[in-house]
């Protein structure tokens, strides 16, 4: 749990890095790059580790689940699998539909309303 904690907290570090690099290009483009650079080795290693936290809390949910219900462990690990690639798929697919839907409506207001 922990893992995930500092994982997503990484993550947030390494959004707001970015940002941050932004209001620094004009006063110091060589603070930006830095910026930038440690904000995405942030992300990296954040990544890193929330990606390993969820296989960990995957598995380890998915053999507590098959316990209490009976079931073979590989039918639980893939019925776990499927529902958490159609929601994660099935959102991404909705959100670059709506971002296109954006793009084709109002287009020159489109990077302001998609990337904010």
């Amino acid at each position: 749990k922990n893992g995930l904690l500092i994982g997503a907290c990484g993550y947030c570090i390494y959004v707001c890095g970015f940002l941050i690099s932004v209001v620094f290009l004009t006063f110091s483009p060589s603070l930006s790059w830095t910026i930038a650079c440690t904000a995405a080795a942030i992300g990296g290693l954040a990544g890193g580790l929330l990606w390993t936290s969820q296989g960990r809390c995957f598995s380890h949910h998915a053999a507590l689940f098959a316990i209490s219900s009976g079931l073979p462990s590989e039918k639980v690990n893939s019925d776990f699998a499927a529902l958490f690639a159609t929601y994660f798929l099935g959102l991404e697919m909705a959100a670059k539909l709506l971002a296109t839907v954006i793009y084709l409506i109002v287009p020159a207001e489109a990077p302001y309303l998609v990337f904010s």
